[in-house]
């Protein structure tokens, strides 16, 4: 019994001095992180978070709101451009306490959300296999996740530990019955949606999947009823911001209207711009090097390499080019409505271009792999946190290629392993609900999202490392 006793306590030292270690590497990579954002010429809470991109128009209706009791950036225009996922969070904030306090507590949220999920994981692990296996995925996680350690009161950073702690509520690392999980799970995939909508269709996808898991395993009044709590937290969310929409402007807002000011890079216009040369395979994110909407938008002077030649294999010439660059460089020093129109509708006059003189194996197979390959080889110049490519040290592009690389083979892993556990018929449904997720993340990227931002693959990362050790874990125990 002493011996026991005594092993029970060396384990117990073990465990306690790996969740040590792990955290101290996570505070590492956090002060890193604000070391290099430092230098870069970012503070830890303002500069940042208000100025840099277009992050006033997460804060900028909320601030209006208090100060003026209307929801808008210009106390003209009712604001409906962004679903108010940061809104709902921040403005209870502000109500209390002044605006830094509030973005104090807001980055800090994330923050300490990941740390509970490191430590979840990290204890759910350890009691299903062991020390070791535990100790290496949360290593993997921090390792693979580090851009993340510092997501500020960015809307990706929150969306990341919303999505993973909805995950662990489907795989079941929380005990509760089927109801409660459901409902719980929805309620976080409903924030992670709210604060990040490109994730909409992949948790449509997975709200599917349950119900038609629960069917095959239950009857369909039980499947319709937890299908309908895991979409309910949405339905109720989008439901009161449709009706405030509706009472404010008399129109039927479900998501967003996307009337961005005439200087926006995210403006109506733009986007149906970067959907025009998406439709031919080109760049679309306008802060890449040598992007070609950069040369589109009049901020470069010379077009890229081939970017004539390829456009004019999809039947547009110079010339069509030369106008559309033209409006719009005019229409960011004006607010001209009738230009606005006038891009949109060259757009799509060139977009009936492109369909007409495009195999439709092209149009509907070989761009969209074109897509999909850029979109998941990424770009190493920006959204990390640190240095930008040209000035990071060899050290540093080594470490971010291995987390490239590492992260692939990681997320290939999962779709394996899910495969092969509906194959073996053990736990499918984590398998089915992941590769839900998958597939409609894939085709979101693919064909309905214009521009890919590393950014938008943060859910990813830590996700592949949470379904594989899951599903390994599962393996591991049943042999």
């Amino acid at each position: 019994m002493g011996k026991g006793i005594i092993r029970k306590q060396t384990t117990a030292n073990k465990r306690k001095f790996a969740l040590i270690l792990l955290l101290f590497i996570f505070i590492m990579q956090l002060s890193y992180t604000l070391n290099n954002l430092s230098i870069q010429g970012y503070t830890f809470i303002n500069s940042y978070t208000i100025i840099h991109n277009d992050n006033n128009e997460l804060y900028g209706p909320s601030e209006n709101l208090i100060k003026n009791g209307f929801y808008s950036i210009d106390n003209i225009t009712p604001y409906t451009d962004r679903i108010p996922g940061i809104t709902a969070v921040y403005l209870p904030l502000r109500f209390i306490f002044n605006q830094n306090t509030s973005f104090t507590i807001l980055t800090l949220i994330p923050l300490v959300t990941y740390i509970a999920i490191v430590i979840i994981l990290f204890n759910y692990l350890f009691s299903k296999v062991n020390l070791r296996f535990a100790f290496l995925t949360i290593l993997a996680l921090l390792v693979l996740t580090t851009y993340s350690s510092f997501p500020q009161t960015s809307p990706e950073g929150h969306a990341t530990v919303y999505t993973m702690i909805a995950f662990l509520f489907l795989f079941r690392v929380f005990k509760l019955n089927a109801r409660l999980r459901y409902f719980w799970s929805g309620f976080f995939f409903m924030l992670a949606v709210t604060f990040r909508g490109y994730l909409l269709p992949a948790m449509l996808a997975v709200s599917g999947s349950i119900f038609i898991i629960e069917l095959y395993t239950n009857n369909p009044k039980r499947a319709s009823i937890l299908f309908l709590l895991f979409i309910l937290p949405l339905s109720f969310y989008l439901g009161i911001w449709s009706i405030r929409n509706y009472i404010t402007t008399s129109e039927v807002i479900i998501l967003q209207k996307a009337n961005r000011p005439s200087t926006s890079p995210y403006k109506q216009s733009i986007q149906t711009t970067k959907s025009t040369f998406k439709q031919m395979g080109f760049e679309t994110v306008e802060f890449y090097p040598n992007s070609p909407i950069n040369y589109i938008m009049g901020r470069d002077s010379l077009a890229p390499e081939n970017f004539n030649t390829i456009a004019l294999s999809f039947g547009i010439d110079k010339a069509k080019i030369d106008s559309l660059r033209t409006t719009i460089k005019k229409s960011f020093l004006s607010t001209d409505e009738i230009l606005e129109q006038r891009i949109i509708s060259i757009n799509l006059e060139l977009q009936n271009t492109i369909k007409a003189n495009t195999p439709l194996a092209k149009r509907l197979i070989l761009i969209p792999i074109k897509n999909f390959y850029r979109a998941y080889s990424f770009n190493f110049t920006s959204g990390w946190g640190l240095p930008s490519w040209s000035n990071a040290n060899p050290i540093e592009k080594s470490y971010r290629l291995l987390i490239w690389l590492t992260f692939h083979v990681v997320m290939l892993y999962s779709v394996f392993i899910s495969a092969y556990s509906i194959a073996k018929k053990q736990n499918y449904e984590i398998s089915f609900l992941w590769l839900s997720w998958l597939a409609a993340m894939f085709f979101s990227y693919t064909f309905l999202i214009n521009q890919i931002e590393f950014k938008y693959f943060l859910t990813l990362f830590p996700l592949s490392v949470i379904v594989s050790s899951l599903l390994t874990a599962n393996f591991v125990k049943s042999n």
